[in-house]
């Protein structure tokens, strides 16, 4: 399971996750992961 950085408080969170743990930000179906060490980018 791979981590990805959440886009809108900077933690490393799952990749699997819906929502981040540590602030609620709504990670999207529309999101991209970019890179290896990747975050989330709203197209």
């Amino acid at each position: 399971m791979a981590l990805i950085t959440c886009p809108e408080c900077n933690a490393e969170i799952s990749e699997s996750a819906k929502i981040c743990p540590k602030c609620g930000y709504e990670l999207t179906p529309e999101a991209v992961i970019v890179g290896k060490k990747s975050s989330y980018i709203e197209i």
